[in-house]
C-alpha cells in the first residue's frame, strides 16, 4: 500500500532534498512551495503526512509552517535546522506531530515518517485493529468506551465527542472513520475555532471563479470534499449561531450550493462532531442551537480526562520515549518509580497532549545522561499540597473533627457524583476506591444523586 508523502517550503533546495530522501527509501513523495496548494492537495487526496522546513532567519517560510499546523488535515513533521531549539519547541506547542533536526543522510527525518506509516498500516483492517493506535493499559477506563466503536463506526449517524482539551477527540474520531464503510473516502477536519467568520462560508461550502474579487478560481467547500467520507467539526461549539443553521440545513437537505453557484450539489458524508465545552448549558446561553444540538448528539461519546485514568500515564510515557528514542537516535532508559509515580500524582490539566510535551522536553533534557530525574521535572509537579488544594484548616476556637471528617466524606462523594454525572465506576476511580466501596459509602451514608 501507498503512504503518499507531502513536503512542503519555500526552500526549494529543501523540497528536492527531502523528496529525494523520501524517494530513494522506496516511498512516494511530492513537493509544492505554496502553503494555499499544499492545503488543497491534502483536503483532497488521500496524504499520509506532511514535511514542512522552518528557517528561524525566514519569515515566508515560517509563516508557512505556521500556516499548515493550523490547518492542515494530516500529520505534520516539522525540520528544523541543527540547534534551533526556539523553532523546534514553537513547532511543538502549534501540534506539530514531530520535530526533527536535519541531519545529512536524512535519517532522522526517515525515522519519524516511518512511524507515521507504521501508526497507518496498524490502522488499515488488514493489518490489525485500529483501536490498537490508542496507548493504554489492560484496566484502562478507555476499554470500555472503545468496546461500542464497532457499532458506533458503521452508517451515518452523527456522533459527538465530549471531553476536555488535549484528550484525543481527534484521533478518536479518525479511529471510527477508518474502522467504518467509509474508510475508502476522505476524512475532513474544519476546526471550527480556527476559520475566520468572513471566510467560513467559502471554506464551507466552495465558491466559483468570480464570486468575489479574490476567487480568481473555483475551490471545492469541505462539504463537497467529505463527499463519500466523514466530515469532522472540531470544535462545534466554537461555530457561529448563523452557520449552526447552515451545518442543520446541510445535514436535513445533504445539498451545498457553492458562493457564486445557480445550482446546488448532492454531498453524501458523516458527520463527527467534538466539543470541550458544556452545549446543554451554550443553549441555554443561547450560544448553541438546540435542534443542532438534538441532531448531533445521536452517538454520544465522552472521553476521561488523563487524571481519572492514571493507569495509562506511565504506559503513554513509555511510549512517549521509546518513540523520541527511534526518530532521534537516543537511549532514553525506562522511567524510575519515583518519576512514575511523580506523573501519576500530577493534575495534567492539558491531558495526553501536555503529557506527549512534557515527556518531549525530559527526553530532550536528558538526551546527554540517558535518565530522566526527579531533578528535571518541573517545579509543578512538586505542588501537591492536599490542605492546600481542599481549602482546610484548624480554627482557631477548635472544631469537632469526626463531624468535619465525616462532612467532608459526603462532601467528596457528592463531588465525585456530580463530575461524573453519576457514573459510579468513575467515581470510584477519581476517588481511588472499588466501585462496591463506593456503593457501600453511599447506602451507609443514605447519598442518593441521579
Amino acid at each position: 500500500m501507498q503512504y503518499p508523502i507531502l513536503v512542503v517550503s519555500k526552500d526549494i533546495e529543501f523540497v528536492g532534498w527531502a523528496t529525494q530522501t523520501l524517494r530513494m527509501r522506496g516511498l512516494t513523495a511530492r513537493g509544492v512551495s505554496e502553503v494555499t496548494t499544499a492545503l488543497e492537495l491534502v483536503r483532497t487526496q488521500n496524504i499520509a503526512c506532511v514535511v514542512a522546513m522552518n528557517h528561524e532567519e525566514d519569515s515566508v517560510a515560517s509563516s508557512l509552517w505556521r500556516m499548515a499546523l493550523t490547518e492542515v488535515l494530516a500529520p505534520m513533521i516539522v525540520v528544523v535546522v541543527p540547534g534551533d531549539v526556539q523553532s523546534a519547541v514553537a513547532a511543538m506547542k502549534s501540534g506539530a506531530e514531530t520535530v526533527v533536526e536535519r541531519d545529512k543522510d536524512g535519517s532522522r527525518l526517515l525515522a519519524a515518517v516511518q512511524v507515521v506509516i507504521d501508526e497507518l498500516a496498524q490502522a488499515s483492517p488488514a493489518m490489525g485493529d485500529p483501536r490498537d493506535l490508542i496507548i493504554r493499559h489492560d484496566r484502562s477506563p478507555l476499554n470500555d468506551l472503545l468496546g461500542v466503536f464497532p457499532q458506533f463506526s458503521q452508517g451515518i449517524a452523527p456522533v459527538l465527542i465530549h471531553g476536555e482539551p488535549g484528550t484525543g477527540k481527534e484521533l478518536f474520531a479518525r479511529i471510527l472513520h477508518r474502522m467504518g464503510d467509509r474508510k475508502a473516502g476522505p476524512f475532513i477536519t474544519v476546526h471550527c475555532g480556527a476559520i475566520p467568520e468572513s471566510q467560513l462560508e467559502s471554506e464551507l461550502y466552495g465558491h466559483v471563479r468570480g464570486a468575489f474579487a479574490e476567487a480568481t478560481g473555483d475551490k471545492l467547500g469541505y462539504f463537497q470534499a467529505a463527499h463519500g467520507g466523514t466530515l469532522f467539526f472540531d470544535e462545534i461549539g466554537s461555530l457561529p449561531l448563523q452557520f449552526q443553521m447552515h451545518l442543520l440545513r446541510v445535514l436535513k437537505e445533504r445539498t451545498v450550493q457553492q458562493v457564486g453557484a445557480t445550482e446546488s450539489t448532492f454531498v453524501d458524508f458523516r458527520v463527527i462532531t467534538t466539543s470541550s465545552i458544556d452545549l446543554e448549558k451554550a443553549i441555554a446561553d443561547g450560544l448553541f442551537r438546540s435542534d443542532l444540538y438534538y441532531h448531533l448528539n445521536v452517538l454520544p461519546l465522552e472521553l476521561p480526562p488523563l487524571r481519572e485514568r492514571t493507569m495509562d500515564i506511565a504506559v503513554l510515557a513509555e511510549h512517549y520515549i521509546a518513540e523520541h528514542n527511534v526518530v532521534h537516535d537516543t537511549k532514553i532508559e525506562p522511567l524510575s518509580t519515583e518519576i512514575r509515580r511523580h506523573l501519576r500524582e500530577h493534575d495534567w490539566p492539558g491531558n495526553v497532549r501536555e503529557l506527549h510535551n512534557a515527556i518531549q522536553r525530559l527526553c530532550v533534557v536528558a538526551s546527554r545522561s540517558g535518565r530522566i530525574r526527579e531533578e528535571d521535572l518541573p517545579a509543578a509537579f512538586f505542588d501537591r499540597d492536599p490542605f492546600k488544594h481542599l481549602g482546610l484548616d484548624v480554627p482557631s476556637e477548635g472544631m469537632d473533627i469526626t463531624a468535619t471528617l465525616d462532612m467532608l466524606e459526603d462532601r467528596l462523594l457528592t463531588m465525585a457524583l456530580l463530575k461524573t454525572r453519576g457514573n459510579k465506576a468513575r467515581a470510584a476511580r477519581l476517588l481511588g476506591l472499588n466501585r462496591t466501596t463506593l456503593v457501600e459509602k453511599l447506602k451507609r451514608r443514605r447519598l442518593d444523586i441521579e
